[in-house]
């Protein structure tokens, strides 16, 4: 079995993308409520039946990339 590593970096971010980088933080933080408010509201907790019931109007609502829906949507599922 082999150890794993880290690796610590630093992200230098031309000044040009921080309002980018801030659309798409402010965008990932509403999916992260609204896809909440659904498990919360269905008591649905299940990866593949949350996904169905909010990927698309997740995604619709914030203009977020597929990715970015679908780590959301983890973010609930423990």
């Amino acid at each position: 079995m082999t150890q794993p590593l880290t690796v610590r970096c630093q992200l230098i971010v031309p000044s040009s993308f921080c309002q980018d980088i801030d659309e798409t933080l402010v965008g990932f933080a509403d999916a992260c409520n609204r896809i909440l408010a659904v498990a919360q509201c269905d008591n649905c907790w299940n990866t593949t039946k949350l996904h169905h019931k909010v990927y698309k109007p997740t995604r619709e609502a914030t203009g977020l990339k597929a990715n970015h829906v679908c780590q959301a949507i983890q973010c609930y599922i423990v």
